[in-house]
């Protein structure tokens, strides 16, 4: 009798265990696939000692099913949440200015492109960047005689390509005018463009208060019938 009673109590002990556990992942998750925290900063928060790496968050904090992967970055002061794009090089090399049917035009509505995504809905990117003060991403283009940014024996802008972010935001050389908005030109290779040599220039987006990131649409410009280019997309990162 009394083997059987501790038998129970031990059951009834690992039972209670059990339902502590899970109601303490319910107030405190630890960023696994059964259990998205809300964002990295909430992680660090309950787990002071969680290190660098992916993880699962639920930024809209609705059903978990839905729930992104992503990586969070606990090494400086600033904890980052970064996404991948589903592609790389979201738009392959190719010759676009051929195939352009207008000077200008997103290459969304001008080719049906829809290739820049992300690993994950717009919905939870939008909830993410509501959680976050500020984002950036470095977007690549690839180029073979196709001005992408600068035209440097022109000393002028008029080719640049032009980037939609969300919300229909768009970033051109000119959108250093505002502070909440701004391109930084990491590199330019395309700035002398050369027939039959690749080159590429860096672009590094950042938006801050109402971010407007990752990048969804490129705007390209019709230029040699010979020139070349593809885009490839850096990860989208939040603070």
């Amino acid at each position: 009798m009394t083997s059987e009673l501790g038998q129970r109590n031990a059951e009834f002990k690992q039972r209670m265990d059990k339902l502590r556990q899970e109601v303490n992942m319910l107030t405190k998750p630890d960023g696994s696939k059964a259990h998205p925290a809300r964002t990295c900063r909430d992680l660090k928060a309950n787990y002071p000692d969680m290190p660098s790496g992916q993880y699962w968050l639920d930024p809209n904090a609705g059903c978990i099913s839905d729930a992104i992967k992503v990586s969070c970055d606990f090494s400086s002061m600033d904890i980052v949440t970064c996404i991948d794009p589903k592609h790389r090089m979201s738009i392959p090399t190719d010759y676009w200015s051929h195939k352009l049917t207008h000077a200008r035009k997103w290459m969304g509505e001008d080719h049906k492109f829809t290739n820049i995504e992300y690993e994950s809905d717009m919905s939870q990117l939008t909830y993410l960047s509501y959680l976050s003060r500020e984002a950036f991403q470095q977007v690549t283009v690839h180029c073979d005689n196709q001005i992408v940014w600068n035209d440097n024996k022109n000393s002028n802008f008029k080719d640049a390509f032009h980037f939609m972010g969300t919300k229909r935001t768009v970033f051109t050389p000119h959108s250093n005018v505002s502070k909440r908005s701004q391109v930084e030109v990491i590199e330019d290779g395309c700035s002398k463009p050369k027939a039959g040599t690749m080159d590429k220039t860096k672009l590094k987006f950042r938006t801050s208060k109402f971010v407007r990131l990752p990048i969804v649409d490129v705007m390209p410009t019709k230029q040699h019938k010979k020139s070349r280019f593809g885009v490839e997309m850096g990860p989208v990162c939040f603070v």
